[in-house]
């Protein structure tokens, strides 16, 4: 009964995993760990041959890991010996790119890629103007398969989407009610608007999207909302310039007509 077990098992990865020319996209922000995960093998047996390349050149062949010429992967690597599954820790920018396994023995051939993504974890900076509306950009491809998809804002929650529990939006809130009214996430895009921005609302926001097998994208904003000057802010120093310029010309043609005058005492006296 075992050995059908097995054998049934040996079948479905030779159906679904051999020769697959599927590309797997991770995204991970940098500075964090990222798996590139083997999911239909089963379990490496002793003689398969596994073979893992990064952009062309090998990293990790049977049980031993490589380094690139420019050792970009120095302390990073790690293979897991049952599953073949490779993890990269610490990532960088650098790391971005195409990533190929190779698990081959005379029962069975199985070739994956992956296409990395390494995010800068600096936040993306953004602004807008006191009392408009602003929308963050959303710029993860096909949002709409994701289950779960939320905005934070200093680590509050407040707007998530949840295609598992409620397929409606529900809208949270800081403690002082700053929000209150004022979020609105688009049914399609699930981009985020916030109405009658308030200086405020300055801060860090970020967007996570979850989907079952635990993938999980991010993007992170920053805020920044410059308050805006009505026009008769600007009026009253102009004003106060033009009295000022006004009132100086006063004084200086008065201290001039003094001296003319005091010229022509002087002169007639002297006559």
């Amino acid at each position: 009964m075992k050995n059908w077990y097995l054998l049934v098992l040996l079948i479905v990865n030779v159906v679904f995993c051999a020769g697959t020319d599927k590309v797997k996209t991770l995204e991970v922000m940098e500075g964090e760990p990222v798996t590139l995960d083997t999911c239909c093998v089963i379990e490496i047996q002793t003689k398969d041959e596994i073979e893992w390349r990064f952009d062309g050149a090998v990293i990790a062949k049977n049980g031993l890991l490589y380094d690139t010429i420019d050792e970009k992967f120095t302390g990073r690597l790690s293979l897991n010996p049952q599953t073949g599954d490779l993890t990269i820790r610490n990532t960088r920018i650098q790391h971005s790119g195409l990533y190929e396994v190779n698990i081959s023995s005379s029962a069975r051939t199985v070739h994956m890629k992956f296409t990395v993504n390494v995010l800068d974890a600096l936040p993306t900076k953004v602004s807008a103007s006191e009392g408009s509306s602003f929308t963050f950009p959303r710029d993860i491809v096909d949002v709409e398969k994701y289950d779960l998809i939320t905005w934070i804002f200093e680590n509050t929650t407040i707007a998530e989407f949840n295609r598992q529990r409620s397929p409606s939006i529900k809208y949270g809130d800081v403690k002082d009610g700053k929000f209150k009214d004022r979020l609105k996430m688009d049914d399609q895009t699930r981009a985020l608007a916030i109405t009658d921005i308030k200086s405020t609302d300055s801060g860090l926001y970020k967007l996570q999207v979850i989907v079952q097998n635990q993938e999980t994208k991010n993007r992170v904003y920053r805020l920044t909302v410059s308050t805006s000057v009505s026009p008769a802010a600007y009026i009253v120093p102009i004003l106060l310039i033009l009295v000022a310029g006004v009132v100086g010309g006063i004084i200086y043609k008065k201290s001039q007509n003094s001296k003319h005058q005091a010229l022509r005492t002087n002169e007639k006296q002297d006559s």
